[in-house]
């Protein structure tokens, strides 16, 4: 037979196999088994689609070497004839005829697997140019199989399908491979976790790929299906319950892929310093287990394991924020002077064990300060986890520093240098401002917004608060040593005058964290 010839008979086989996979596909449902069956079906059947478009049957030109046009006549032969020729399905899988038409219950199998516009394109091709009217499927037709013969058929339909790729070569591999791996992305996109299971685990023994891209997506449902608090979530992660940070980009990052490669970079080796055990003593954070990477949602998110609590019921978490500023009829809560001077010695320490690291915090507010309430006494104020590390980065000049989104309240925690000119170099004096905030809102138990005017420019509301909100009305509630504190923090005195990064902790510690002890109210 001539090339051209044979190249018809390779066409047309392949179209009568597609149908056939069709007609294989009218099983009856027989619960979960059944459909990971069908779904390892699908797969390849979406596998020999892929591979018809990558040697171009459809399209002008076929790229089939010649000598391989006999080998795949072969392997299109047997697969059409397991897939439609009813004494050899009989025989070989035990199959038997039925019309849909005598079963009232009878309904068409979910899709799966699903295939782009360019494959179904492609197909429709095919089937307009080429199908023989001897080969159009009997309507209502469909086949049914026991389990086991069913699994049977599938092995050995995917094992014909290996024998097509074995034939590729070079630029026909990477383009099936690339293929393939832009259906395994359609077919996770979707918010169904049943149906996402039964994909997951059709695919896991013999195609990793999609099993691994499948489960994220469903680890990321999972991520995204929680209670918010202040930015974080509360989410249920591989049966715990965990807290996931979301670190929003946009448009402050694309179309600068370089800078994303920059912030996934960061974000990664922060999920490693927060995830370290044991921590430094004193640097209150939860324990980073990891992080996600939503691209649709152009967002990362650090996940943190929760404190193991006493009672075996879903975490209760506030922020610092949360209690200063109750709603919604929530309990206001007064702390004593005590817990008010530890909580805040134990904030300060924290920043400096984090500035001992090397990191910057850049996002320090009273909302990013967590409690994971627990019992009927207020023992859990003195157990305050830092968050809010989404902007965080090292203490390095030569870093990129991404603006952050702050707006509104956020703003009130910038130093004023920083909302002039969002651009500008980050220092760990602007850190130690944000502290100087948040003890602001300790020391009188009021959200900072209370002591700001709207109409004012940020130095002007610095100002009024040194000038007037801290000049004796703050040591009157909680002592000179809080108050001389929180101004050094403010005016960027807290490290010293020393230019030699050692000294400059030391000063920390002794100017903010010794402050803050208990035994200054003596």
């Amino acid at each position: 037979m001539e090339v051209a010839g044979l190249v018809l008979s390779v066409v047309s086989l392949f179209s009568s196999c597609l149908q056939g996979y069709q007609l294989v596909s009218d099983v009856k449902n027989g619960g979960q088994d059944s459909a990971i069956l069908l779904c390892r079906l699908q797969i390849e059947e979406k596998r020999l689609m892929i591979w018809g478009r990558t040697v171009g049957l459809g399209e002008e030109t076929c790229r089939i070497p010649v000598q391989d046009l006999d080998t795949i006549i072969t392997v299109l032969t047997e697969i059409n004839s397991i897939t439609q020729d009813a004494a050899v399905m009989k025989k070989r899988y035990g199959a038997s005829p039925e019309t849909c038409n005598d079963i009232v219950s009878y309904t068409r199998p979910i899709e799966f697997i699903q295939s782009s516009s360019v494959y179904l394109e492609a197909r429709r091709r095919i089937d307009e140019k080429l199908r023989s009217p001897g080969l159009s499927l009997k309507a209502g037709l469909r086949w049914m199989f026991d389990r086991k013969n069913f699994e049977k058929l599938v092995v050995d339909l995917r094992e014909l399908n290996d024998g097509l790729y074995a034939l590729l070569e070079g630029a026909q591999k990477l383009a099936s491979s690339t293929s393939f791996n832009e259906i395994c992305l359609m077919s996770s996109a979707s918010d169904d976790v049943q149906r996402l299971t039964v994909i997951r685990d059709a695919s896991r023994a013999s195609y990793e790929g999609l099993s691994r891209t499948v489960d994220q997506r469903m680890h990321m449902i999972d991520l995204e299906s929680s209670s918010s608090i202040d930015g974080c979530w509360l989410a249920r992660f591989e049966e715990e319950m965990v807290l996931v940070e979301w670190r929003e980009y946009g448009d402050e990052i694309l179309p600068g892929r370089a800078v994303l490669n920059v912030l996934e970079r960061r974000i990664a080796e922060l999920s490693i310093l927060l995830g370290r055990s044991p921590k430094p003593e004193g640097f209150q954070v939860m324990d980073c287990i990891g992080y996600c990477h939503n691209e649709c949602q152009q967002r990362f998110g650090l996940i943190y394991n929760l404190p193991v609590l006493e009672a075996d019921k879903p975490p209760d978490i506030v922020s610092l924020y949360d209690l200063i500023h109750p709603q919604n009829g929530a309990d206001t809560v007064f702390p004593s002077l005590n817990d008010r001077f530890l909580l805040s010695r134990i904030l300060a320490n924290s920043l400096l064990q984090l500035h001992t690291t090397c990191w910057l915090h850049r996002n320090l507010r009273s909302s990013h300060i967590l409690f994971v309430k627990s019992g009927k006494s207020m023992d859990w104020l003195q157990h305050p986890y830092l968050s809010g590390f989404g902007y965080s980065r090292l203490d390095d000049p030569r870093a990129v520093s991404i603006p952050l989104r702050a707006q509104d309240e956020a703003a009130a925690y910038q130093h004023p240098e920083l909302t002039e000119n969002p651009r500008i170099g980050y220092r760990r004096e602007y850190d130690a401002y944000s502290l100087g905030i948040v003890l602001t809102e300790i020391g009188f138990w009021r959200p900072i917004l209370k002591f700001r005017k709207s109409e004012y420019r940020p130095k002007r509301n610095h100002r009024r608060l040194l000038e007037y909100q801290l000049t004796g009305d703050l040591a009157h509630r909680m002592g000179q040593q809080f108050e001389q504190a929180t101004k050094l923090l403010l005016t960027g005195k807290a490290y010293g005058d020393s230019k030699v990064e050692g000294e400059q902790l030391i000063a920390f510690s002794r100017n903010i964290v010794s402050r803050l002890g208990i035994q200054s109210l003596h």
